[in-house]
């Protein structure tokens, strides 16, 4: 369903010899920020890790007619999550533009026990159709 809704703002990689799904990035425009693309989720296959397949597909998704008028990408990112911190921040350093990260949600906004913060990361401006 998502990616029907949101098939422009997503993506899904498919390895060309086995034919298996190996990375899935789902995002949406911000609908009260319309030059920001937030990502709500990456996924990547423990056969693809390490392989820079998440740059990619961000790299992919900025590219494509419907990002022509981002700037910014956002995410929301737990502490411990350090492959999603690498990944932001490595765009960011990628596209040589600026990145802050901010409070968001806390561990208490979630019904769940345990379940750790989200901060907000934000990158950007960036300009990836130029």
């Amino acid at each position: 369903m998502w990616c029907e809704i949101f098939s422009e703002t997503s993506i899904v990689v498919i390895h060309r010899k086995t034919e298996q799904l190996v990375g899935f990035i789902s995002g949406f425009i911000h609908p009260e920020k319309e030059n920001t693309l937030f990502i709500w989720q990456v996924a990547v296959h423990e056969s693809e890790r390490g392989k820079k397949l998440g740059t990619k597909m961000l790299f992919e998704l900025l590219k494509r007619e419907c990002c022509r008028d981002v700037r910014f990408v956002e995410a929301t990112v737990s502490p411990s999550n350090i492959p999603s911190k690498r990944l932001f921040l490595g765009l960011a350093r990628k596209c040589r533009t600026n990145w802050k990260i901010k409070d968001y949600f806390t561990s208490e906004d979630f019904p769940q026990e345990n379940h750790e913060d989200e901060l907000l990361f934000q990158i950007g401006p960036i300009n990836i159709n130029e």
